[in-house]
């Protein structure tokens, strides 16, 4: 089971900044992402279910960069998926992660945005 955290990339911005300047930022954006994609992991391992500590351990070792903007994490243990989504207590561990992650992301990419366009 696996989580994607991605920014997209815009066209205009690279001809309103040009090549060099959308390149920085792309780079600078890339960053943050990961940033939080790792806070997001580490936000689920904290709130995963624990009886042997496997699950746990395996989430933050996880977050993977894809390519430039696009992270990932998840669990490759073959009950996690059954913990997050179908398991009597209902944890939502993964996804509890990315709701208390998605808004200091979003605010964290708009401050980015502004340090590197000058704002």
């Amino acid at each position: 089971m696996k989580f994607k955290v991605t920014s997209s990339d815009d066209n205009k911005l690279i001809k309103a900044l040009g090549r060099s300047a959308a390149d920085e930022l792309r780079r600078e954006i890339d960053i943050t992402v990961e940033e939080h994609t790792r806070s997001m992991a580490d936000g689920a391992s904290d709130n995963a279910p624990v009886l042997t500590g496997a699950l746990r351990d395996s989430i933050p070792r996880s977050v993977d960069k894809v390519e430039d903007m696009v992270w990932l994490f998840g669990s490759e243990m073959p009950y996690a998926q059954r913990q997050e989504y179908e398991h009597r207590s209902h944890s939502a561990y993964f996804r509890r992660a990315i709701w208390a992650g998605e808004t200091p992301l979003k605010k964290a990419l708009i401050a980015t945005v502004d340090r590197s366009v000058g704002r």
